[in-house]
């Protein structure tokens, strides 16, 4: 699949859509397909400029590109690095034979990579984060085209763009659908519903649960998490995962990375609930993109804004001015993670498993034991 088009700003604004891909890179949010009110795959693909500053009351300038070659996907992952996006784990309405798509933002083409190594099956509703200081990202669970779950983990190296799979210790159950943080200290965090979250550390190797206190508040599916350099995880949106079960009033969330304590802040002009949406942190902002409405389950194509300056209380908004930076010991700070269908079955599966506690001076935490840890 090679492409190459002129970009143009959009005659119209963007179509609802859900269960989309989205990634920032240098200061353009990128969309990619999603879900229409008829629930069929989208192919555009456009951006919004972040280096200027705009009002959601406005009607908002998305740069459309190649919108008409790309194939209908949709719940892909995508991530980008060295000028690169990577596109993942997609369900094509034309072709599932691909596990990964590249674009290339300089020369404005997509291309379907080859591997010389041995390469993970096809899945979707999987978990992907990028270590940005390596380029490798981590590729792991999902649901193969059988709908079977899966348990892998594999690497996917990116330097130098010379492309390469490695596998690594798969994780001790199958499990899918869960919003990906990877924290400073080398740990990435699988948002879950429970008191307990599934974790892996990219140093050694190792799977384990890390409890919380407070209360796990997630009982939804559809959310996503984005992480603020001070160490807050900002959880949002979300739909129930059980019919006939009552939400609570209560949409946003917020877990310490230090303490790993669930707390409920105060939230100022609340607007009605996404779920299936994007979310991305940009200076002092929380942009929350596209996903349906909670009010009558219809995709939109709103974009929300949260200021995240004051950690007490939060506030929706609708003028997005730059050069507010939080600050964190770094100069500049941004990331982008996708929102994901939360299975509570594939998260409980793993509080019945086998685990024992490990104590250090410092903190408790909990080691997952299986036979064949390397």
């Amino acid at each position: 699949m090679l492409l190459h088009a002129t970009s143009l700003i959009y005659a119209q604004y963007p179509e609802p859509r859900y269960a989309h891909a989205s990634v920032l890179f240098d200061s353009k949010l990128y969309f990619i397909g999603g879900y229409d009110s008829m629930g069929q795959p989208l192919s555009n693909f456009f951006y919004l400029d972040l280096s200027t500053s705009f009002s959601t009351k406005d009607t908002l300038k998305f740069i459309s590109i190649n919108d008409t070659g790309l194939t209908p996907s949709a719940r892909c992952n995508a991530v980008a690095t060295n000028n690169m996006i990577y596109l993942l784990g997609c369900s094509m309405i034309e072709d599932n034979s691909s596990l990964v798509y590249q674009y290339s933002i300089s020369s404005d083409k997509w291309k379907i990579p080859s591997f010389n190594t041995p390469s993970p099956v096809h899945r979707t509703i999987n978990s992907v984060v990028i270590d940005p200081s390596t380029g490798r990202i981590y590729y792991s669970g999902g649901n193969d085209d059988a709908n079977r779950p899966l348990d892998d983990m594999w690497i996917l190296n990116t330097n130098n763009n010379q492309l390469s799979w490695q596998q690594v210790t798969s994780a001790p159950l199958p499990f899918c659908c869960l919003p990906t943080i990877l924290l400073p200290d080398g740990y990435i965090l699988y948002i879950g519903n429970n008191d307990s979250m599934i974790r892996y550390n990219i140093k050694s190797n190792e799977w384990g649960l890390q409890p919380t206190k407070g209360g796990n508040p997630i009982y939804v599916q559809g959310f996503s998490a984005v992480l603020v350099p001070d160490g807050r995880i900002i959880v949002y949106g979300g739909t129930s995962l059980f019919r006939g079960f009552n939400m609570s009033q209560n949409d946003l969330y917020v877990l310490n990375t230090t303490t790993y304590e669930w707390s409920t802040p105060e939230v100022k002009n609340k607007p009605i609930t996404k779920s299936f949406h994007t979310a991305c942190l940009y200076e002092n902002y929380m942009i929350v993109a596209f996903g349906t409405s909670n009010s009558d389950n219809k995709p939109n194509s709103e974009i929300y804004l949260l200021d995240i300056t004051d950690k007490t209380t939060y506030k929706w908004i609708t003028d997005f001015n730059l050069n507010k930076s939080i600050e964190s010991g770094n100069d500049h700070f941004v990331i982008i993670v996708g929102v994901v269908v939360v299975s509570s079955a594939s998260v409980l599966s793993f509080i019945g498993y086998k685990f024992y506690k490990k104590r250090n001076n410092k903190q408790e935490s909990s080691k997952i034991v299986i036979d064949d840890f390397n």
